[in-house]
């Protein structure tokens, strides 16, 4: 089976998507472990992790 170079670069571009999306997920993911870990409320940790930020 072969591709055309435009649909190679399709399936790379989707594979990059698909793998930031993986990223954010388990950024999110941790963030969300972090917030329980530390007992607080979902407005709190916002706050907190805007502090970090600045």
């Amino acid at each position: 089976m072969t591709y055309t170079l435009a649909q190679a670069r399709a399936f790379a571009a989707a594979a990059a998507r698909d793998e930031r999306t993986q990223q954010r997920q388990q950024q999110a993911a941790t963030a969300e472990a972090v917030r329980m870990a530390m007992g607080a409320e979902p407005a709190a940790f916002t706050k907190y992790l805007n502090d970090l930020i600045r």
